[in-house]
């Protein structure tokens, strides 16, 4: 019997990887820190979000081809990208688990489309309050600072696909919340293995500071906390603790809209309130619109692509090719 896969749905910073350690902590469950493959099997279907220098636009006219061939169109595809991953996932079974955990945060890009693949699955849904996850990222990823291009997109696009699919899966799947997993592990972890159909153990909740994930991910919560505390809870606070960034909070939890903070499990109002009774600081606002202008800007004429280019050109002595 192949192994059946589990996959974490959530947004970068909001507990993903301490929920990973927890749940492999199970003989039944294997796991690597992030596996990253399905991403671009499924995007070789879609029409925006690719440029590379063998033409994604090409591929996308010959994949809809290939998929007018197929006897069951794109469902025949996705058959086969099942039995890709189950290969790939078996393999790196060491343990002879049941289930192999896939934890990969921009899965929320395809989150339908995995269902598809993997109808059978179990889905694990994980939020976070969005003022923590917000300053969880400007605190780790961002490096202190307000904008970062590369996670621009967890920010700004990620919300709404995550809410998107748990409204897509919500039948199917199971729902936890970080701030849950630190005020109640036993019976978060408890409903989680219910929901996997595996036994649980205290063990889950009191060994997982064992267990290492090496290789890409999020390394920056396991390196600080060592075992379930609820010191990450209210650190936004600090984080965004200046006018400013208070100011730019409160945008971001409007520009994310009620629905969606609702689908996650909090209210918007509360969020707001929380925002407006928060004691700030009047510093560090120059450098944030600064930090805010130049991520737009490196988002809207693709600066790290053409650096690669001009990289390539310098050192390699390649020649230059367009990308699309």
């Amino acid at each position: 019997m192949s192994i059946k896969p589990i996959f974490i749905f959530s947004l970068p910073r909001s507990g993903s990887t301490l929920l990973q350690r927890i749940l492999v902590s199970h003989p039944e469950i294997e796991t690597i820190s992030e596996p990253w493959f399905l991403i671009p099997s499924v995007y070789a279907l879609r029409d925006s979000g690719v440029f590379a220098e063998y033409s994604a636009a090409s591929l996308h006219k010959t994949m809809t081809h290939l998929i007018s061939k197929l006897p069951n169109g794109k469902q025949d595809y996705y058959d086969g990208l099942r039995v890709f991953a189950e290969t790939i996932y078996s393999r790196l079974n060491t343990k002879k688990a049941k289930y192999f955990l896939d934890k990969t945060p921009r899965y929320y890009l395809i989150i339908q489309e995995i269902e598809q693949i993997f109808p059978d699955a179990k889905f694990i849904f994980l939020f976070r309050n969005p003022l923590s996850t917000l300053s969880s990222l400007v605190d780790s990823f961002f490096g202190g600072n307000l904008g970062d291009y590369k996670h621009k997109i967890d920010i700004y696009k990620g919300p709404f696909m995550l809410a998107d699919g748990y409204k897509a899966l919500k039948d199917k799947s199971i729902a936890v919340h970080y701030e849950n997993i630190l005020d109640n592990p036993r019976e978060t972890i408890m409903g989680i293995c219910d929901y996997l159909s595996i036994g649980y153990s205290d063990s889950l909740v009191e060994n997982f500071s064992e267990i290492s994930l090496t290789g890409f991910g999020d390394q920056f919560g396991s390196k600080k906390y060592s075992r379930l505390e609820k010191a990450p809870v209210d650190k936004w606070k600090t984080v965004l603790g200046t006018k400013y960034r208070r100011n730019y909070a409160s945008k971001y939890i409007r520009y994310l809209g009620e629905e969606t903070i609702e689908i996650f499990g909090y209210n918007m109002d509360e969020l707001l309130s929380d925002l407006n009774q928060l004691n700030t600081k009047s510093t560090g606002g120059l450098k944030d619109r600064y930090n805010l202008l130049v991520c737009h800007l490196m988002t809207l004429f693709e600066v790290p692509m053409f650096k690669k280019k001009l990289k390539n050109i310098s050192r390699l002595k390649e020649k230059y090719y367009i990308h699309f």
